[in-house]
């Protein structure tokens, strides 16, 4: 958290009426994204947001606390003066045919505070509590301005497999979106390893979506085309969610995910598949580990 920020979990005792009194909502859009034949597209349409002092009380007084009294969480960040200027609101009543989301209801920056890393840690936490509690994906109903979208979308965001009707119809110029949270496993230690540690690419088969990790944007554009070509062909090939990732010592290794419901996947045929993959791009990868290697960890790769 930047420095003079605070961010702590939020409880009854402070949901007093004038928590939002300092909150900057104000956002002048230009663009937005609406749904057109299928798609997504950007259209020049322009309008503000803003909140006045009663619909911040009425935040306060019915979205926090119907949130806390349901069994769900709220976090703040605060300033030096100890005034709240972003917030996050998770539900803990599971969404989905299997109880497969938890949905992150609010989440908002104070306009002097954005584009400063606040939005990305309180969706991180977020994300973190809803894997605790045994959620596979959140669900956002997501504001369709341009920034929104395209903030939701570099945290790795994807069209919802399985929309919920009842959100859609509330606000339907949102976009209704997915967050596959980070399964957790046990390394060697019997410690728990989050496995989207060092993601580097993602393709699925069911949103038809890639999302490739900004943090290896420095990675040279045909190695990157690479990264995707190989994240696609293989989402569609093998009928799951593929992604590419580094181990910590710079291995790249492969996640292939299916949804529960889809009997397309086959297991065995997968393995095969993948150890094929493994074989043939030998070199590509040992490339990738090399620039992990000597970029992020700056060792020398040679050593080894």
């Amino acid at each position: 958290m930047k420095d003079g920020l605070v961010l702590r979990e939020l409880f009854a005792d402070d949901l007093r009426p004038d928590l939002l009194k300092h909150f900057n909502r104000f956002q002048e859009v230009k663009r937005v994204l609406r749904n057109e034949n299928g798609g997504w597209v950007l259209r020049d349409i322009s309008f503000t947001e803003d909140w006045d002092t009663e619909l911040k009380k009425e935040i306060v007084a019915v979205d926090f606390t119907n949130c806390l009294n349901s069994g769900g969480f709220v976090w703040g960040v605060f300033n030096r003066e100890n005034h709240l200027i972003a917030f996050a609101c998770l539900l803990s009543v599971p969404l989905g045919s299997t109880g497969q989301y938890l949905q992150l209801t609010q989440l908002h920056v104070s306009a002097d505070y954005r584009s400063l890393g606040i939005g990305g840690e309180l969706f991180s936490i977020a994300a973190q509590r809803a894997k605790e509690l045994g959620a596979k994906k959140l669900y956002i109903s997501a504001h369709s301005s341009e920034e929104s979208q395209r903030f939701y979308e570099r945290l790795g965001c994807v069209d919802a497999a399985e929309v919920n009707k009842e959100l859609a119809e509330r606000e339907p110029y949102d976009r209704q979106m997915e967050f596959l949270v980070p399964p957790t496993t046990i390394n060697k230690a019997g410690e728990p390893m989050d496995e989207n540690l060092n993601l580097i690419g993602r393709a699925s088969i069911y949103n038809k979506t890639y999302y490739y990790n900004p943090e290896f944007a420095n990675l040279p554009a045909p190695i990157r085309a690479e990264v995707q070509q190989i994240c696609t062909y293989y989402a569609e090939k093998l009928h799951c969610i593929f992604a590419l990732k580094f181990k910590e010592n710079g291995d790249v290794y492969f996640e292939c995910l299916p949804e529960e419901w889809d009997e397309s996947f086959d297991e065995i045929a997968a393995k095969l598949d993948l150890d094929k993959l493994a074989r043939e791009q030998q070199d590509f990868f040992l490339s990738l580990k090399a620039y992990y290697v000597m970029v992020v960890l700056g060792e020398d790769f040679w050593d080894e």
